[in-house]
C-alpha cells in the first residue's frame, strides 16, 4: 500500500512539475473530501429530519381524526341527553343531590372528629383575624 502511495507521489509530481504543485493539489483533495463529507453529512440529516417530520405530521393526523371522532361522539351524547323528556331529568337531578348530601356529611365529619386526628387539629382551633375596623360580615356581624 505505501509503495502505490509513493509511485502514485512520483507520477503526480512528475505530471506538475514541482513539489509544491503537488502539496497543493493534495490540500485541495482534501478540502473537496472534506466538503463532500460535510454535505453528504448534512443531507443525510436533512433527509432524517424529514422523514421524522412526515412520521410526526402523520402520528398527529391521526390524533386530531380520533379526537374529532371523540368529539363528534361526545356532541351527539350531549343532544341525545338533552332530548331526554323532563321525569329523567328530575330523577338525575335527585340522584347528584343524594351525592352532594354524602359528601357534605363526610366533610362535616373529618371536621367534627377534627379532635381525634392530629392532622386536623387546626380546624378545631382556628379563628379568622378579623379588623376591628372592618369586620368580616359573614361571621363577626
Amino acid at each position: 500500500m505505501k509503495e502505490k502511495i509513493e509511485t502514485l507521489h512520483t507520477v503526480i509530481t512528475e505530471k506538475l512539475g514541482s513539489e509544491l504543485l503537488s502539496r497543493a493539489l493534495y490540500i485541495l483533495f482534501l478540502l473537496k473530501l472534506v466538503m463532500l463529507i460535510g454535505f453528504g453529512s448534512y443531507y443525510f440529516n436533512k433527509r432524517k429530519q424529514e422523514k421524522a417530520k412526515q412520521l410526526n405530521d402523520m402520528r398527529m393526523r391521526k390524533i386530531r381524526e380520533n379526537q374529532i371522532k371523540v368529539w363528534e361522539k361526545d356532541i351527539s351524547e350531549y343532544t341525545s341527553a338533552n332530548s331526554k323528556n323532563e321525569s329523567s331529568l328530575e330523577e338525575d337531578q335527585k340522584e347528584e343531590n343524594k351525592h352532594k348530601k354524602k359528601s357534605k356529611l363526610s366533610w362535616m365529619s373529618a371536621n367534627s372528629n377534627s379532635h381525634l386526628n392530629p392532622h386536623f387539629s387546626h380546624l378545631s382551633t382556628y379563628k379568622p383575624s378579623v379588623s376591628k375596623r372592618y369586620p368580616c360580615k359573614k361571621c363577626c356581624g
